[in-house]
């Protein structure tokens, strides 16, 4: 491909998926720097489920309270928790949105296994001893919480050395992404610690066996937590085709 590439700059003769991120990966041997434009897919967004008009709160972000007010591609004024909630434990993998019930938590399990066994096996060795599958309900647990590498090694039993590299591998196969945290200050944002989502809400709900029943109820604490994901991972996507250039920051 490099030297066909080469030979003819015409844009769009290759077309490469996988479920890494190229750049991460550790036996990568050719970055095809200058030849290659990167695109980073996401699960679904809430309009893109609803086939709206193309979603623009970024944009409108950062033009006026008014337009704000007047975003209306979905109409939320009048939704019930239950319906949010519902939106959330659905996420966005397009397999996911199909299906509902016991049959969407079997597929959700099963991706999660996936990437367990399949993904990060192929990108480093683990130890024997390493619960990868407790590391990674841990981890949707404490989706929106700044990352602590340190206290998770010791929920999980874990050395802290280990335990950061195996953190590492899971974002590198997307099934975490960090928010770096904001100041004016470019030391102290250096410093601090980014916050952690799981890249899709459902996925996260999934694997701590919540669903929007039980996160409608007033008196859940986690209800918020899982929200927040879901806002940001909304954002997220946005910022992929928005002509606003802005970063996320917590």
């Amino acid at each position: 491909m490099k030297a066909a590439v080469d030979l003819d700059d015409t844009p769009g003769q290759f077309y490469l998926a996988g479920s890494t991120r190229f750049l991460f990966e550790p036996r990568l041997s050719e970055s095809l720097t200058g030849r290659a434009l990167f695109v980073d897919l996401w699960p679904l967004s809430q309009g893109e489920i609803e086939r709206t008009a193309r979603e623009d709160f970024v944009g409108r972000a950062f033009s006026g309270f008014e337009s704000i007010l007047s975003l209306n591609s979905i109409s939320a004024q009048n939704e019930s928790r239950y319906v949010t909630m519902e939106r959330v434990c659905r996420g966005g993998m397009p397999q996911a949105i199909r299906l509902a019930g016991r049959d969407r938590r079997e597929f959700l399990g099963g991706y999660a296994r996936t990437v367990a066994f399949r993904d990060i096996a192929e990108i480093g060795r683990l130890p024997t001893s390493f619960d990868l599958p407790t590391l990674m309900r841990v981890l949707a647990g404490r989706t929106a919480n700044e990352l602590n590498t340190s206290e998770i090694a010791r929920v999980i039993g874990a050395s802290p050395d280990v335990t950061k590299r195996v953190i590492t591998m899971l974002e590198t196969v997307y099934f975490h992404y960090l928010i770096p945290a904001w100041s004016r200050n470019l030391t102290a944002k250096a410093v601090r610690r980014p916050k952690l989502h799981i890249t899709d809400s459902g996925l996260a709900t999934g694997l701590c066996g919540v669903d929007a029943d039980g996160l409608r109820r007033p008196e859940t604490s986690v209800s918020g937590a899982f929200l927040e994901s879901f806002v940001v991972g909304e954002v997220a996507r946005q910022l992929t085709w928005s002509d606003t250039e802005t970063s996320m920051y917590h």
